[in-house]
């Protein structure tokens, strides 16, 4: 992974798949760092983590080589300059993310819980103090207290009681990501806007399939929120600089 580079704030991007027994989250997560790297300039500063059953077994379990990725990206970061962006798809409960592989791969040493704590204290022992945290799961509003501080953006696919739809096989996204990734992130480059858009686009689709409301939250901190026009500035200002030598 390349370091950071000094006067620029990069954004390094983690992508977790957490769950191996459903396709739709491997999808997700290595959509997401196509997304990512395309768009928000994290070519070369993304990672994408995934419990894939089709590939052998890891000889860590995902939640440790997560952990050890998160130390690893703090390490190479200026933590004055830089943010990390985390994003994290699979079932959840009230517990926290669970993790577990698939098919013949299967045994107790493989099925985990990321806990809101777990995290926290993760990205704590890391130094990473910019953080975008984007958790896809049912429950996953359980993150947002534990981990919300003035440099936290936090968006999670439902609130702390509630389910999120469009889990299974043989699809490309889960009802979130759908709104989140392929509709939004595509088109606007603010987060916060990108974010907010795509919860209410969510909540329209759940009453039009007559579904419980999911509830999505979103919470920002005050100097993330400053953090992140400052970096979308500089996106912009690249995209403008690539126009005009374009031949």
């Amino acid at each position: 992974m390349l370091p950071q580079r000094p006067g620029v704030t990069d954004l390094y991007f983690v992508s977790v798949g957490a769950w191996g027994r459903q396709d739709v989250f491997l999808n997700e997560a290595r959509f997401a760092q196509d997304l990512f790297d395309r768009r928000f300039d994290t070519q070369g500063r993304s990672l994408t983590l995934v419990e894939d059953p089709a590939r052998p077994m890891a000889v860590l379990p995902l939640k440790q080589n997560l952990l050890h990725a998160l130390r690893a990206i703090g390490a190479r970061m200026n933590p004055a300059e830089d943010i990390l962006a985390l994003f994290v798809t699979s079932h959840g409960s009230a517990q926290g993310v669970a993790l577990s592989l698939g098919g013949s791969h299967r045994n107790v040493l493989d099925e985990q819980t990321l806990s809101p704590t777990e995290l926290r204290e993760a990205l704590d022992a890391s130094g990473i103090l910019w953080r975008v945290l984007i958790i896809s799961a049912c429950q996953s509003g359980v993150f947002v207290t534990p981990l919300q501080n003035d440099n936290t953006l936090i968006v999670t696919a439902a609130s702390s009681d509630r389910l999120y739809f469009g889990c299974g096989n043989g699809v490309e996204f889960t009802e979130f990501g759908r709104a989140l990734l392929a509709d939004e992130l595509t088109q606007e480059r603010s987060f916060v806007t990108a974010f907010a858009k795509a919860i209410e686009l969510v909540h329209v689709r759940e009453l039009e399939q007559h579904q419980t409301p999911s509830l999505p939250q979103l919470f920002v901190g005050q100097a993330i929120g400053e953090k992140l026009r400052t970096f979308e500035q500089r996106l912009g200002s690249s995209t403008a600089r690539d126009a005009q030598t374009m031949p």
